[in-house]
């Protein structure tokens, strides 16, 4: 049981590092086309 929690929070830091790097990349796509127009 230990392992499959351990699989669990390791999965969920993952997403949470996948989401703020989605973010990110929104951020400067935004940044960026705003500096466009």
């Amino acid at each position: 049981m230990k392992q499959a929690i351990r699989y669990k929070t390791s999965a969920d830091f993952l997403l949470q590092k996948i989401n703020k790097i989605y973010l990110l990349h929104t951020l400067v796509k935004r940044i960026k086309n705003n500096n466009t127009h």
